[in-house]
């Protein structure tokens, strides 16, 4: 719940600095969902799969609107880490969904793709999840540091 209000809190942020659309932000849509059809939602309970649908969709707008907060001429610098920071988040995120996913339900697809992410030790898993969630908070504060300065 708190993540997702901190996305709301993102969303908004990034729609003061909106610059110009640009064809290619919508490509973290076009995967993330393409993600999710086939490799994520066929391998979670039910009950998650509203939760996990929306909380995605709020995350890829956020990726959107980094991308497009992109100046068109020449990138600043805290634009290039808002958009470094959604891109981890992302990734972060990512990681936390599999660990909601069914291996029963993975075995039953007949999944090698998601087997072999599963495989990783869940410990490293973890451990990256964390990484990269304090890399993304890092660069957050960082380009409003040098947004502001």
């Amino acid at each position: 719940g708190l993540f997702l209000i901190q996305h709301i809190c993102f969303i908004y942020q990034f729609t003061s600095y909106w610059k110009s659309f640009k064809n290619w932000s919508l490509l973290p849509y076009f995967i993330a969902f393409n993600m999710l059809w086939f490799f994520i939602l066929p391998n979670i309970p039910e009950e998650l799969v509203t939760t996990i649908c929306v909380y995605t969709w709020f995350l890829l707008t956020t990726c959107f609107l980094a991308i497009s907060g992109l100046s068109p001429n020449q990138t600043l610098k805290h634009e290039r880490f808002n958009l470094y920071a959604t891109l981890l988040f992302l990734f972060s995120d990512s990681l936390v969904i599999l660990e909601m996913i069914d291996m029963n339900k993975v075995k039953e697809n007949n999944d090698t793709f998601m087997m072999s992410i599963m495989s990783f030790n869940p410990i490293i898993r973890k451990n990256v999840v964390m990484i990269t969630y304090y890399g993304a908070q890092i660069l957050f504060a960082n380009a409003a540091y040098n947004r502001y300065r």
